[in-house]
């Protein structure tokens, strides 16, 4: 897939999603009201877009990506709980990109066309990690 196909794939499933958090970020209300969370939100959906683009050819399967998910949020909080000052920023970095990793497996397993009940239950397992 061309990553402009990419890209308005996963859009897509995250205004859907969104909405019903009552998110709706095509909304330019919503825009002014929660800049943060707009920004957040439309970094995770490049990032995850990007990474899926480089992924799409690759042998490696969504299940993989969701179980590295699980094992960095186990490292973030080995870091954390660590007390030295650079591995908590650095730990605090991972936290806040590592949705771009748990966005990536499902829109990778729509590209691969490699959805399963068990990625399902990974990913729902890895983000309670």
């Amino acid at each position: 897939m061309k990553y402009q196909e990419i890209r308005s794939l996963e859009y897509q499933n995250e205004v859907k999603v969104l909405k019903n958090l009552n998110a709706d970020i095509t909304d330019k209300r919503y825009r002014l009201r929660s800049p943060y969370t707009f920004f957040k939100i439309l970094l995770y959906i490049e990032g995850a877009s990007i990474l899926v683009f480089l992924l799409q050819h690759t042998p490696i399967k969504p299940n993989w990506i969701t179980l590295f998910y699980a094992i960095i949020g186990i490292v973030a909080g080995l870091l954390l709980a660590s007390g030295e000052n650079n591995l908590i920023i650095t730990a605090i970095i991972i936290y806040f990109f590592k949705v771009i990793i748990d966005g990536s497996d499902g829109l990778l397993a729509r590209v691969k066309n490699q959805t399963s009940h068990l990625g399902a239950l990974l990913d729902n397992w890895a983000g309670l990690v």
